[in-house]
């Protein structure tokens, strides 16, 4: 089994998540009101209320292991990273909605990122050349976690 260095938990931010729920009911019943039909309000309720159920389910989980780092968004599965695979690792501060359009797993013109609030995180480089953005309320404390598993 393995020994965690590192365990962070990250919420999706709430504000971002009030942000969507509240533009798709605008957006419904800116339709409903122009259409003059209540039942698309209704019909709306139902994706609304599965957002927000997700939502308040989703967690950014990061570890640091003996054996890799692990990131994981739940409902969603998880990635593992080998230590050996990965290039350099450094803290970063960045623009979650400019860089990658937003929040979760996402995928920008910098690479791939997995966030849930915040704009700092660590930045890998793979040798594939891959760049990965880990986003964390405590990078530099994630980074020493990943540059001693590294070490080992």
């Amino acid at each position: 089994m393995s020994t965690y260095l590192f365990r962070e938990e990250q919420k999706i931010a709430p504000a971002v998540m009030r942000a969507v729920l509240c533009i798709n009911l605008l957006t419904f019943g800116g339709i409903a009101i122009a259409e003059r039909r209540i039942d698309v309000i209704y019909v709306a309720l139902l994706p609304i209320g599965l957002i927000w159920l997700i939502a308040e389910k989703m967690r950014l989980i990061t570890e640091v292991r003996d054996d890799g780092l692990y990131v994981r968004l739940l409902p969603f599965g998880f990635r593992r990273i080998p230590f050996e695979d990965i290039t350099s690792a450094t803290v970063r501060r960045y623009r979650p909605l400019l860089e990658y359009g937003g929040w979760g797993i996402r995928y920008g013109r910098e690479g791939m990122a997995y966030n849930a609030s915040g704009n700092r995180g660590v930045q890998l480089v793979l040798h594939s050349g891959q760049r990965i953005l880990i986003g964390s309320q405590q990078p530099e404390e994630l980074l020493i976690a990943i540059e001693h598993a590294r070490r080992r």
